[in-house]
């Protein structure tokens, strides 16, 4: 169970959160970190588990909890915009195959807009953040 927990928050993480491996405390690795958040969940596996939950409903549930702090996806936010406001730039870095990278740049580089609107699941509805995010995104791309 731990190993299957494990193996699905990184592909979560690699799908939704690819910029935790530059933004992460130099003092934490990405592998103490998805361990870490393993050993928390654990327990609760245990209750679900004796409390007759299917292992897939186990895992389910324990990724959820595990990913709480990381949703909404600034990556999947981000790409999301530059797909659909920037679809030439977007299919040429897919097509050069850097698209991953140049969205964990963007990211990156616009933390402190995501933190000055407070980015969360209610905040990720707001236009002006979209707007301040597609500013950004266009910036970097001229």
């Amino acid at each position: 169970m731990e190993q299957e927990l494990l193996n699905g928050l990184t592909a979560y993480v690699a799908e939704n959160n690819p910029e935790l491996a530059i933004t992460l405390s130099p003092k934490v690795s990405m592998i103490d970190f998805l361990n870490g958040k393993v050993q928390l969940v654990l327990p609760v596996a245990a209750r679900l588990i004796q409390s007759g939950k299917s292992k897939d409903e186990v895992i389910r549930a324990c990724i959820n909890i595990m990913t709480v702090e990381l949703r909404p996806s600034r990556y999947q936010y981000i790409r999301g915009l530059v797909e659909s406001d920037f679809p030439e730039d977007f299919l040429r870095m897919q097509a050069n195959g850097v698209l991953k990278a140049e969205v964990v740049h963007l990211v990156c580089s616009a933390a402190i807009i995501f933190r000055s609107f407070d980015f969360s699941e209610e905040t990720a509805q707001s236009n002006l953040l979209r707007h301040a995010i597609v500013a950004h995104i266009a910036d970097h791309l001229n």
